[in-house]
């Protein structure tokens, strides 16, 4: 597999080709070097699945470990890699803030987020379990996640968090929607638990 090619799609580009650290080519070079024997060791034969961990999960513990590597912080590390993964995700921030300012968006929602969990977060990767889904409550539940799983067997659980505030960062401030989740398992509870609700606007 290209790794440069793969880092170039992924969600820790912006670190690597776009922002000016110190320490860049070195850093490329052990990323890409990490990066491949990840690939060579994690299952990527769920096509769906191979797309996360692509895109984002492979890509992230191999640029946290090398960073590390040549003396970086956690925290600083941690820091770096939560702005490009905030810079990756903006466009499907705009995505969800426009259907979030339709007065149906709360309907697009609902039709949406079923086929989401089906298509993208799949098993074995993922557990999720439907809860709700009417006008007054979308709702479901995840019992497992492959970004969890798998940055734990490799000794960073402390960068899920990030992907985590992801949703919070694409889903808050919905002009029509409103955002709610009071558990995550990066967070050590026994499911994320994700809920949207319609926004009740007042008159008068």
């Amino acid at each position: 597999m290209d790794c440069n090619k793969i880092l170039k799609k992924s969600s820790m580009r912006y670190i690597l080709f776009e922002k000016n650290i110190s320490e860049n080519e070195k850093l490329l070079e052990l990323v890409g070097h990490r990066l491949h024997g990840l690939l060579q060791t994690h299952d990527l034969s769920n096509k769906k699945m191979a797309v996360h961990m692509k895109k984002a999960i492979l890509p992230a513990i191999a640029v946290y470990k090398s960073m590390i590597d040549i003396g970086y912080t956690k925290e600083e590390s941690l820091t770096l890699i939560k702005e490009s993964a905030i810079k990756d995700s903006q466009k499907m921030t705009r995505f969800f803030q426009t259907i979030g300012k339709m007065p149906f968006g709360y309907v697009l929602f609902r039709r949406m987020f079923p086929l989401g969990t089906k298509n993208s977060f799949c098993e074995p990767g993922w557990d999720i379990k439907w809860i709700k889904n009417n006008k007054e409550t979308i709702e479901f539940h995840a019992k497992k996640c492959l970004y969890v799983d798998i940055m734990r067997e490799e000794e960073c659980s402390e960068l899920v968090p990030i992907f985590c505030q992801l949703d919070d960062y694409m889903y808050e401030n919905l002009e029509n929607v409103i955002w709610d989740r009071q558990k995550t398992l990066a967070y050590g509870d026994e499911v994320c638990d994700f809920r949207f609700f319609p926004k009740v606007k007042k008159h008068g």
